[in-house]
């Protein structure tokens, strides 16, 4: 009742510094007057989502409305996924629930530097702790994060700038491994802007592949686009044979292949990574400089998983992530498949890789999330999700 009275003490105290009645505030937070009196006189609380909202809406954190350093007495944490492409960051509770979201930009390291990483991951999570200053972990999977030094490094800044908090630091394939809700899956594929698979063995866990866009040499979005500009420019030199490519290509850029060549050049891993769904329609058109690009990626990837299999004793489950899974599965894998077991599965998580970042937070902490952190967790992120395609 207490901690009822002081949270009721403190919106009122904030509505009377915006200069507004019980009325205008209801009207603002689209309840009732009486639900606004109710939670003044502390009879009820607002429920998370209101909550949420007149922390938003009188620009201060959840815990200065609380008036104290947890959520109703649950734990805080951060889950983060940092990729390619985007940065995902989720503050949330012990039980699931959801407090904000959003994403920033990319944050690989062997892509931007260390110091541009830790820029992009240090904005996202003093936005957070602007938010709630009381966060008690942060599970940090990226993508490069556990390549060479990366990971010492990136730990050494959190430990520097955050040392009231448990943090820890690993791939991104540790997220994608854990947004699979059964514990026994032991394989995690992605297939983004790079591609890496992670085996866990005993414990353990291995990474095959995921050397860099430099070295890969296949299975990725940067991979698949690199054939489509060397595809084009044979055609356009007369040393490889026509294809579809060249003229979808072009489009795209709109400019002759050897002419925008500069210009791909200038725009990096990314705009080259941008091309892959060119092949793709090219491929679904019956092109087969196209068809023969994708398998050969595909051959790949096949290669990734059935070392692991062979080498780390691994099942059969593989939870695949990445752009290329979310957009182009149905043409991956019947391509894929023929390259591995028949026994092989293909898992695609319901909920995103920030998901398993979350579930890694949690058991770092000692926590263990089970079947209702999971539901209440998809409820929160489809609810946002929809709120923010909606605006």
């Amino acid at each position: 009742m207490l901690k009822r009275l002081l949270l009721g003490e403190n919106i009122k105290k904030h509505r009377k510094k915006m200069q507004l009645t019980q009325t205008q505030l209801a009207e603002k937070m689209f309840v009732s007057t009486q639900a606004i009196s109710n939670w003044e006189r502390g009879l009820t609380p607002p429920d998370l989502e209101n909550l949420c909202k007149l922390s938003e809406f009188f620009h201060v954190s959840v815990d200065s409305l609380l008036g104290k350093d947890d959520f109703l007495g649950e734990k805080l944490m951060i889950g983060i996924d940092g990729g390619g492409t985007k940065t995902e960051f989720v503050l949330f509770t012990e039980s699931g629930k959801i407090l904000h979201k959003f994403k920033l930009s990319q944050s690989n390291p062997n892509d931007i530097g260390i110091e541009h990483c830790c820029r992009v991951l240090a904005e996202g999570i003093d936005l957070l702790l602007e938010k709630s200053p009381a966060i008690c972990g942060i599970f940090a999977g990226i993508s490069g994060g556990s390549t060479g030094d990366n990971r010492a490094q990136l730990a050494a800044f959190f430990q520097k700038k955050y040392p009231q908090i448990h943090t820890k630091i690993d791939s991104d394939a540790i997220n994608v491994l854990f947004s699979d809700a059964d514990p026994t899956t032991d394989m995690a594929l992605i297939c983004g802007t790079g591609s890496v698979l992670f085996a866990r063995d005993n414990g353990k866990n291995h990474r095959i592949g995921g050397w860099g866009y430099l070295f890969d040499g296949a299975g990725s979005a940067y991979d698949i686009g690199c054939s489509a500009v060397k595809a084009a420019l044979s055609e356009n030199d007369g040393l490889g044979a026509k294809t579809l490519i060249t003229k979808l290509l072009e489009e795209h850029t709109k400019n002759n292949i050897w002419d925008c060549l500069n210009k791909i050049y200038q725009g990096g891993k990314a705009y080259i990574a941008s091309f892959a769904p060119i092949v793709f329609k090219a491929h679904i058109l019956g092109d087969l400089t196209a068809t023969t690009i994708l398998k050969q990626n595909c051959k790949h990837l096949a290669n990734l998983v059935t070392t692991a299999q062979k080498q780390y004793h691994c099942g059969n489950r593989v939870v695949a992530c990445g752009g290329l899974f979310e957009n182009d599965k149905e043409i991956l894998l019947p391509l894929l498949q023929p390259y591995v077991t028949p026994e092989t599965q293909f898992i695609f998580p319901a909920l995103p890789p920030v998901y398993g970042a979350c579930v890694a937070c949690c058991r770092q902490l000692g926590i263990s999330p089970g079947k209702d952190f999971y539901e209440q967790f998809y409820q929160e992120y489809q609810r946002i999700t929809r709120s923010e395609t909606i605006c």
